[in-house]
């Protein structure tokens, strides 16, 4: 069975997998542009599971600082996939 990886990509040009590889080589930038893209859609997750405002932001700030202290693998870019935004 053959796997598709989808990568989002901004009206930047710059899709979320080269943005991850930039944002484990800790480019700021890099990191500053994946929350900006995700951010709202992570709330809105949180927000509808949570039912609670202030609940869903500390979630979606802890998701962030795990996901940025705990980087992805290159081998998990293969099990990588968009939803609809």
């Amino acid at each position: 069975m053959q796997t598709l990886a989808v990568a989002a990509t901004g009206s930047d040009g710059i899709d979320d997998l080269a943005l991850v590889e930039q944002a484990r080589n800790r480019h700021g930038a890099a990191v500053r542009l994946i929350i900006k893209r995700h951010n709202r859609q992570l709330y809105r997750v949180a927000r509808s599971v949570l039912n609670d405002d202030a609940e869903a932001e500390d979630v979606v700030q802890e998701a962030y600082g795990h996901a940025f202290t705990h980087p992805a693998t290159p081998s998990d870019q293969r099990n990588h996939f968009e939803t609809s935004r």
